[in-house]
């Protein structure tokens, strides 16, 4: 990516100083140097537009999920009674839950409507392994957090007897660490 940026932003300050050079001294501006200037330029647009569709797609997920959207508690509780369990990731992503669980042994991913709580799609997920998960289920995890203020939770990933969850609290985005045995919050920070 910085070789890009320095691409985009290093060349068209030549061929932009070039330009007006030649503009100073009344010559033809050769048509090469127009052409690539309008593509360097058209390239810092596009990065400056991806960046900002990132940083407002943040804002956005979260203010749906506040708004519109029923709590994860309740997302993830629907799906274990649907014997999809253990549920060992949760991500908000375009709109939607992409959860990563298991059925019958089996890994898969399903895509959630966060309103009507209804299964998108699914489809199998080959690089989960089915951990031996000896505590509450994340959707007792999930409700303990939402009930202790933290709402709406953005993504819950369990590790090694823990889970890494990233809500919003106060208006700020925390990331948290849960012990997976007793919803403990370990650990509390701003997330970067």
């Amino acid at each position: 990516m910085k070789d890009e940026a320095d691409f985009i932003f290093g060349s068209s300050w030549f061929q932009t100083r070039a330009i007006v050079s030649d503009c100073e001294n009344r010559k033809p501006v050769p048509k090469y140097l127009l052409t690539k200037t309008k593509e360097s330029i058209m390239r810092a647009v596009l990065l400056l537009g991806s960046l900002v569709s990132v940083v407002a797609g943040t804002v956005v997920g979260a203010d749906v999920l506040q708004s519109q959207a029923s709590p994860l508690s309740q997302v993830l509780s629907k799906l274990e009674q649907q014997g999809l369990a253990p549920i060992v990731e949760v991500d908000f992503d375009d709109g939607v839950w992409e959860i990563e669980t298991f059925r019958k042994n089996k890994p898969l991913e399903v895509h959630v409507n966060p309103q009507t709580l209804a299964i998108l799609s699914e489809h199998p997920d080959t690089h989960h392994r089915k951990p031996s998960i000896n505590a509450l289920t994340a959707s007792q995890i999930a409700r303990q957090i939402e009930q202790t203020g933290y709402q709406p939770i953005l993504e819950m990933d369990y590790e090694h007897g823990q889970w890494k969850v990233e809500a919003l609290h106060a208006g700020s985005e925390r990331a948290l660490t849960v012990e997976a045995a007793t919803g403990k919050i370990l650990s509390d920070r701003a997330d970067d």
